[in-house]
C-alpha cells in the first residue's frame, strides 16, 4: 500500500499545473521565439498559432492553460532554443521543481516549515528527517529518491499528528 500511495504522490505532483507566473514566462519567452524564428524567416503564421503548434509538436498540449508541472520544463526548453537561448533555469528554480525528485524536495520543505513545531522547530524536524533518510532508506537528502523523500514526508506527518495529539 505504501508504494501505491508514494506513486500516487509523485504523479499527482508532477500534474498540477502551471502557475500564472510559469505561464507568464513561458508566453515571454515563446514571443521572443516567434521573434528569432520570424527574423529568420522560418514562420509564417500568427504567434498564437505558431505557439500552440510548439506547444503541442513538444507535449501534445496545445494551450499552456492545459499545462502540468510536469510539462514545464520541456516546453520552456523548447521555446529557448527557439530563441536561440540556453533554458531560463531561474524560473524553474523558484517554481515546484524540475523533476520528481525535486518536486518531492520541495514538497518535503514545505511540510518541514509547516511541521516545524511538532518537532521543537526547524532544526529538530530536519534531523528528524534526516534521521529517518539514513535509518530507514540508507541515503541522505541529496541522494534521497523522490519516493524516498515521500515515504519520509507521510511519516513526518504521522508522527507529527501523533505528537500532537499527545502520543
Amino acid at each position: 500500500m505504501e508504494n501505491n500511495t508514494t506513486d500516487r504522490a509523485i504523479a499527482g505532483q508532477g500534474a498540477f499545473m502551471l502557475s500564472t507566473k510559469q505561464k507568464r514566462e513561458l508566453i515571454l519567452i515563446a514571443q521572443k521565439a516567434y521573434a528569432a524564428q520570424q527574423k529568420a524567416g522560418l514562420v509564417d503564421e500568427s504567434f498564437e498559432v505558431w505557439r500552440k503548434a510548439v506547444c503541442w509538436d513538444v507535449v501534445q498540449k496545445d494551450s499552456f492553460r492545459k499545462l502540468t508541472q510536469r510539462d514545464f520544463v520541456r516546453v520552456l526548453t523548447e521555446f529557448n532554443k527557439l530563441a536561440g537561448r540556453k533554458v531560463n533555469f531561474g524560473i524553474v528554480a523558484r517554481s515546484q521543481g524540475t523533476d520528481d525528485r525535486s518536486r518531492a524536495m520541495w514538497k518535503l520543505e514545505n511540510e518541514v516549515a509547516d511541521l516545524a513545531d511538532a518537532f521543537g522547530g526547524l532544526d529538530g524536524a530536519w534531523n528528524y528527517v534526516d534521521s529517518l533518510l539514513r535509518m530507514i532508506h540508507k541515503t541522505t537528502r541529496d541522494h534521497a529518491s523522490a519516493g524516498q523523500i515521500w515515504q519520509v514526508i507521510f511519516t513526518l506527518r504521522k508522527r507529527a499528528r501523533a505528537k500532537k495529539s499527545g502520543g
